[in-house]
Order: structure tokens, then C-alpha cells, then sequence
């Protein structure tokens, strides 16, 4: 099984943030006001395997 993509569900996403980026030392890739991706890997064939942080209420 290969993963390409996992998104996760937070209400807390400025402590997400900084968890990924501080603690894991992982880059954004893209933002909005709502979610951010954040790159994990990457497969032999350049494809980026990233997790996706969504806000929820």
C-alpha cells in the first residue's frame, strides 16, 4: 500500500503548524486560511507524499 496523501482534521491548526514545522521539522507547501500541506517524501517517481491539516469547528 502506498499513501499518497492523508488528511487530517484538527481545531487547532496554528498548533498543528507550529507541531509539524518545530517539532517534525517539515516545510509548508501551500496555506489558506484554513488548512496547510506540509511534505513528508517523496516516491522515486517525484511524486510528493504530503499530509493536508484542515481546521474543523
Amino acid at each position: 500500500m502506498k499513501i499518497k496523501q492523508l488528511t487530517l482534521y484538527s481545531n487547532k491548526i496554528a498548533e498543528q503548524r507550529h507541531f509539524f514545522e518545530a517539532t517534525l521539522g517539515l516545510s509548508v507547501q501551500e496555506e489558506s486560511s484554513d488548512l496547510f500541506w506540509v511534505q513528508v517524501g517523496c516516491t522515486s517517481r517525484g511524486v510528493l507524499n504530503i499530509i493536508a491539516i484542515t481546521i474543523v469547528s
